[in-house]
């Protein structure tokens, strides 16, 4: 089976290396797979992808991705118009590919890739949900009457997601979810329970792209917060910069924020490191403040480190961060939850290390290569 994966790729964020992942079990199974960016401007995606010995092409070389949200009004105004005729190039340049690699799959993931395909039926389209769900919205509807479409989902919320808000039967309704490591974590490099307190603080790390809706502003608030209750702690928020001028603008805020909370001591930002594992090796409590999640990849791979997860129940999150168990559900971006979960862990060291334990279990059930190999047979037989 040929299978091309039609990304517009600005970060090598969590959607991005599930992508990679997905293309490099296919190709392992006897598939053709290619991989298409728009723009062919991030080198880090490109790399991943050639090391996994997956093809890769491109459908308008540029040396950044292409943002509208860039500039102000005028300016954005200027690259709509700009983005109306390059459209024109990425359709005719697919176009090109498609006839040449005569695919039996289209895997898209947002309505930017969908819109250059064409609806006739060359080859089929599978769209892959990897939030929550998708808005649904005037735009939204036009798509799905214009495209037949399978629908992929990256977790079981965002099924059950897709079928109540689009109607769409959860029978029509396939789930892949991330993969995060090829073998079972063994829990080697879990901390055993000790007391915190000043000498020994406890560590709590919050990663995501930097923009509003990953929750960084909570998390400093949180952190101001249990400063305030004497607990003793080290935070280190990590994130990426994204091309958009709203990612940016939100990291400086955010450096503001940190300074007029007097948390410089505490806190401690990791700005572009796609590599967290060392990071997730020395915390103890990953926290989530997240909007909206179609599964959170980087909370599983804290889980697969050994690390409970504190985090708003929004989408993904609730197929493995089981309340109590393997970290905490908190109420919406309610602050004082946040720091009661994480006092308890503070205060309850053995309470910690047996969600350790449970986070690992569950990492290890349900989301290592193996599952992602069977899913994607589910969905791609041989």
């Amino acid at each position: 089976m040929k299978i091309i994966f039609l990304e517009a790729v600005q970060n090598l964020g969590g959607s991005k290396r599930s992508v990679i992942d997905m293309a490099e079990q296919l190709s392992k199974a006897g598939h053709q797979v290619l991989i298409v960016d728009f723009w062919g401007a991030h080198k880090g995606f490109r790399k991943a992808v050639e090391e996994k010995g997956i093809e890769f092409d491109v459908l308008c070389p540029e040396s950044e991705a292409f943002v509208i949200r860039k500039g102000g009004l005028v300016t954005k105004g200027l690259r709509i118009i700009q983005y109306m005729y390059n459209r024109m190039s990425y359709k005719k340049n697919f176009n090109r590919i498609s006839r040449t690699f005569k695919p039996d799959y289209v895997c898209v993931n947002s309505f930017k890739t969908l819109d250059i395909l064409t609806n006739k039926s060359i080859y089929k389209i599978d769209y892959f949900v990897r939030g929550w769900s998708i808005e649904k919205s005037i735009k939204s509807r036009l798509y799905f009457l214009k495209y037949n479409l399978r629908f992929i989902a990256i977790s079981e919320a965002t099924r059950q997601a897709m079928h109540v808000q689009h109607g769409i039967p959860l029978s029509e309704i396939r789930v892949v979810k991330a993969s995060i490591g090829s073998v079972p974590a063994t829990g080697g490099n879990l901390k055993v329970s000790r007391e915190f307190g000043l000498n020994n603080p406890i560590q709590l790390l919050h990663a995501g792209t930097f923009v509003k809706t990953k929750g960084h502003h909570i998390t400093l608030i949180v952190a101001k917060a249990l400063k305030d209750k004497g607990i003793h702690f080290k935070l280190k928020i990590a994130g990426l910069i994204s091309v958009s001028d709203s990612s940016k603008h939100y990291y400086n805020e955010l450096i503001k924020m940190l300074n007029d909370l007097n948390l410089s001591h505490e806190v401690e930002f990791i700005v572009n490191n796609n590599n967290l594992n060392e990071e997730m090796k020395k915390t103890d409590v990953f926290i989530n403040p997240s909007y909206s999640e179609g599964l959170s990849r980087v909370c599983l791979e804290a889980m697969y480190h050994g690390k409970p997860v504190i985090t708003n129940p929004a989408g993904g999150v609730t197929d493995f961060v089981i309340d109590n168990y393997s970290g905490a559900l908190v109420n919406f971006n309610d602050i004082a939850s946040f720091v009661e979960s994480i006092t308890r862990y503070y205060e309850n060291p053995l309470i910690l290390e047996c969600h350790s334990t449970n986070a690992i279990n569950i990492a290890n059930s349900g989301y290592l290569t193996g599952n992602l190999k069977r899913a994607l047979d589910n969905v791609y037989p041989n």
